[in-house]
């Protein structure tokens, strides 16, 4: 996702956080609009699913 798909009340919110925050707001944004355009469906990470953590790498995406 580019800034330019942002709008303008949100890019003056994100340019209060760091780069690294900005950066998991895009990409969490990212997410969502593949979700909205191939209905996709998250299976993991959900509630209950803290038994397969040992079986990803990293133990999952804690940032979003």
């Amino acid at each position: 996702m580019t800034e330019g798909n942002v709008d303008s009340f949100f890019l003056e919110k994100l340019s209060r956080i760091s780069a690294k925050h900005r950066e998991l707001v895009y990409e969490t944004l990212d997410e969502f609009q593949r979700n909205k355009n191939l209905n996709f469906t998250c299976i993991y990470p959900a509630a209950g699913s803290s038994q397969y953590d040992s079986l990803f790498e990293g133990g999952g995406r804690q940032s979003n």
